[in-house]
């Protein structure tokens, strides 16, 4: 599914490649925006929100903002 968001135009996908509980993901994903809005690259919030968070998971960012 992420090569083909990347091939519709997407710049940059955050995905999972395994399952993460959802309550996880949720907070992980919080974060990660709360970055996103705050102005920081994709990857840079993917890591901030990693440890902020706690949580490690297998998400990844795709694309240009890696």
């Amino acid at each position: 599914m992420t090569r083909v968001w990347l091939h519709a135009g997407a710049r940059c996908v955050i995905a999972a490649p395994a399952t993460v509980p959802d309550d996880v993901a949720g907070d992980l994903l919080t974060a990660l925006h709360t970055g996103l809005a705050a102005g920081l690259a994709p990857a840079a919030a993917l890591a901030q929100a990693h440890a902020g968070t706690g949580h490690r998971t297998s998400f990844q960012c795709h694309g240009a903002g890696f």
